[in-house]
């Protein structure tokens, strides 16, 4: 008994050691009004891409993810989809290739309506 829960522990503690922390998704909610925009925290990742997927649940808006470059927010490079519009109960998964020195967040912007939803991130390859 006491040699399975060993031979267990060990299995865990070895997938856990190889499983980067950064395919962890993180996630966060937004709630917009008419012309308004957000920005989701920070997000770093060891993998080649990096996956948000955004679901909107009411109004439209459109998002992109992007890199802080010189301590500015630039769009990320060769997203796909670019800049998709996110209509009334829509899910929309942007993939842009990652870098792990770089730091990245999504932006989600409104404009006649408002919009309400939720992203989450995580690494990909």
């Amino acid at each position: 008994m006491k040699k399975k829960r060993f031979v267990l522990l060990m299995l865990v503690a070895f997938w856990v050691a190889l499983v980067p922390t950064s395919a962890l998704a993180v996630g966060w909610n937004y709630d917009l009004v008419q012309w308004d925009h957000w920005g989701s925290s920070e997000v770093t990742t060891a993998y080649p891409y990096l996956a948000c997927t955004i679901t909107n649940e009411l109004g439209k808006g459109f998002a992109r993810v992007e890199v802080k470059q010189n301590g500015e927010w630039k769009n990320a490079l060769y997203q796909t989809p670019e800049q998709p519009s996110l209509s009334k109960n829509t899910k929309v998964t942007i993939r842009t290739p990652a870098n792990s020195s770089s730091v990245y967040r999504v932006f989600i912007w409104t404009q006649i309506s408002g919009a309400r939803g939720g992203v989450s991130c995580k690494g990909s390859y």
